[in-house]
């Protein structure tokens, strides 16, 4: 089944497509071209492969994806673009194998993903471009959330390719093994970023570039023997930056780089037993940082820790407790 809809430029027009069914590949195609006010709802229950693609055009559009009983295969896709503002897209769905995209370039955005009980399934929010439109994404979160499973994938893009983005919020959670989350926000000023994961052999990273007053944070909590990996970006003109990363388990590992900033703050946290951790502040095109501040925090076994700082207010402090210990600081 095939459904479409294209709206008259009045506003306020409404689409529901319900497909409850015991067969595979069900599609909906919704386009709404109105000027504002429109809402979507999209209900899809069959077997696998699936597929909702909605786009919208209006400011305060909501667009809502939900693909249920566990299939595998299906695919869900928004577009609420033109530069419009206030948009609210969420799409859910269950199984394996799923892919999910919202793409939106308007501020006062909100999108939502979620992704339950599977394994291999794909999430993308873009918050700021997409295939040519270029807008603010003032004010806009993003939230993506995969729940069992592993392979999942969780990438959350904002202020893209030479938009000007502020206040934005991101956030990412995992549970489940081998997981990847990213999160990038570009010429941001005020973005907040945070990864949570629960679960072996996971890999998060935040970037946030020619931003300021940007924060980032990834938390990871390990129960195995696969090593997480974390990683924290800040680079390229920002100021006021703080970054945090939190492991407990085995294999960790962790880095932060904050370059050509000011009042740089940065935490690393690990509990046991691969451990590793990097911070670096400044040198980057051989600007230096200013206010300094990092601390690393290790406790069992082959710890390894590395600060250097180059810039003005400096101050370092690397804790280890227990086995292989390692530990340097550099500040110039």
């Amino acid at each position: 089944m095939k459904c479409s809809q294209t709206a008259p430029e009045t506003g306020s027009n409404s689409a529901s497509v319900w497909q409850d069914t015991n067969s595979n590949s069900e599609s909906a195609y919704i386009i709404q071209a109105g000027y504002g006010g429109e809402t979507v709802t999209v209900y899809q229950n069959g077997n696998s492969g699936d597929y909702a693609n909605v786009q919208q055009f209006g400011s305060g559009d909501t667009g809502s994806v939900n693909q249920g009983k566990g299939s595998s295969g299906s695919q869900a896709w928004i577009l609420q673009t033109s530069g419009a503002q206030g948009e609210s897209a969420s799409i859910s769905q269950d199984g394996s194998g799923n892919i999910a995209s919202i793409s939106q370039n308007g501020a006062l955005d909100t999108a939502a993903i979620f992704q339950a009980g599977g394994s291999s399934n794909n999430a993308g929010i873009y918050q700021g471009y997409y295939q040519g439109y270029y807008g603010l994404t003032s004010q806009s979160t993003a939230h993506i959330g995969h729940t069992g499973g592993s392979n999942n994938g969780a990438n959350i893009y904002q202020g893209m390719l030479g938009t000007l983005s502020t206040s934005d919020t991101a956030g990412i959670g995992q549970h489940g093994n081998a997981n990847n989350a990213s999160i990038v926000q570009n010429r941001t000023s005020g973005e907040q970023g945070s990864i949570t994961q629960w679960g072996n052999g996971n890999n998060g990273a935040i970037s946030q570039d020619s931003g300021s007053s940007d924060s980032a944070a990834i938390f990871q909590s390990q129960f195995g023997a696969d090593g997480n990996g974390a990683s924290i970006n800040q680079t390229g003109g920002t100021s006021a930056e703080y970054a945090d990363i939190y492991q407990v388990g085995s294999g960790n590992s962790g880095f932060i780089n904050q370059y050509n900033g000011h009042n740089d703050i940065a935490t690393i946290d690990q509990t046991g037993t691969g451990n590793g951790a990097a911070i670096n502040q400044g040198l980057y095109n051989y600007s230096g940082s200013n206010y300094d501040q990092a601390y690393v925090y290790q406790e069992g076994s082959s710890n390894i820790a590395l600060i250097d700082q180059i810039g003005a207010g400096k101050s370092a402090l690397n804790n280890q407790t227990g086995n292989g210990n390692n530990g340097s600081i550099t500040q110039h």
